[in-house]
């Protein structure tokens, strides 16, 4: 289980264009050549895939301009070369197919959408969010006038320009867009889906990085809601949910209101998990800030002891994550008043750092 982010990455999964194949026995052979094609692809076998596509293509240009397989080659061809990591080699092959689909198709073909997809996710993967973001709006689109409003496959477009506009520092925008999305979600799979979970967890991300704890909070509650419907109230999927509202609240400076929540998540993985679990490293640590935040220094050093015990176990004694949990349980080691014991911890850290490479920490 992911513990120290917030931000579930949104994947997009790229479309494969097919057509059945007519009845001919001359239209066989591509049908043959381009299900072979895209089954190596799937299996990530590409010089069969580029192979089986090379003949497809030349057996659709035979078809001409106006057959649609002659786009379903293109466009499957395209994708392997993005996947193969040909990149320019994939941009002129999705142009040379977004030029045939629209002028054969027309301007609102779904199949002119899907290669409008694909290709703004080779942009995305080169990191060229401007230019990925022209063609992904215009799949958008399409899909609400072919689709209608409400269709999942627009919720999958506005969370895939969601993150376009995330990448580039637009927060506001991106939240809006997931906020629609996940309105059209809602619809379909109803307001307690456990499916929205993921949706709602990157809004409240993008309102954390704005600093809209307050708009993050009741989102955050709701996801606790519904994996305690769906998963059960000792479900990891519920730890994590906690965990998130529970570091929203520690960010406002809700300490009071963090410590039971971050309670919970230990008692969840001790119980899914075992009490030594190297997993609930994370969980003590954020437990223990709590408390120091609450003044409750005795109890923080408690469970930054355990933390300590649990990463040495874990990790073995000389493992800088071990140092680090030698100086967290230091600095409250201090706070109670246990200076020697601190400074010998202290120590201990010091010498783990200079035996991995790394210097010590000043005095």
């Amino acid at each position: 289980m992911s513990k120290n982010t917030f931000w579930c990455v949104l994947s997009s999964l790229l479309v494969l264009a097919s057509l059945q194949g007519a009845g001919r026995a001359q239209e066989k052979y591509w049908d043959a050549a381009i299900e072979s094609g895209e089954n190596a692809l799937n299996q990530r076998r590409y010089a069969e895939a580029e192979e089986k596509f090379i003949t497809a293509l030349k057996m659709a240009e035979r078809f001409g301009e106006q057959d649609p397989r002659l786009g379903v080659t293109l466009n499957d061809m395209a994708t392997l070369y993005y996947l193969q990591g040909k990149y320019d080699q994939a941009e002129l092959t999705f142009k040379r197919c977004l030029t045939l689909r629209e002028k054969v198709e027309g301007p609102d073909s779904p199949d002119l959408a899907i290669t409008l997809r694909n290709f703004s996710e080779l942009y995305k993967a080169q990191r060229k969010y401007d230019l990925a973001k022209a063609p992904l709006e215009r799949a958008l689109k399409i899909d609400e006038r072919s689709l209608g409003r409400d269709d999942l496959v627009v919720s999958r477009d506005l969370k895939n320009l969601s993150y376009l506009y995330r990448a580039q520092g637009n927060l506001p925008e991106s939240a809006r867009l997931l906020e629609r999305a996940i309105a059209i979600e809602e619809k379909t799979w109803g307001p307690d889906s456990p499916d929205l979970y993921p949706d709602l967890n990157n809004l409240a991300s993008a309102y954390n990085f704005q600093k809209k704890y307050a708009q993050a909070e009741p989102v955050l509650a709701r996801a606790v809601s519904i994996f305690e419907k769906a998963k059960g109230p000792d479900s990891l999927y519920v730890a994590e949910a906690v965990q998130h509202l529970a570091v929203v609240y520690a960010l406002e400076g809700k300490n009071t209101q963090a410590e039971p929540l971050f309670k919970r998540v230990v008692a969840i993985e001790e119980k899914a998990l075992g009490p030594e679990n190297p997993e609930l490293v994370v969980d003590l640590n954020n437990l223990a800030t709590v408390y120091s935040s609450l003044g409750k220094y005795a109890e923080s050093a408690k469970v930054l002891e355990r933390a300590l015990r649990i990463a040495q176990k874990a990790r073995g004694p000389d493992a800088l994550e071990v140092a680090k949990q030698l100086r967290k349980y230091s600095e409250v080691l201090r706070k109670v008043g246990r200076e020697a014991e601190a400074q010998k911890l202290e120590t201990q850290a010091d010498a783990i750092q200079t035996k991995a490479g790394q210097p010590a920490k000043p005095k």
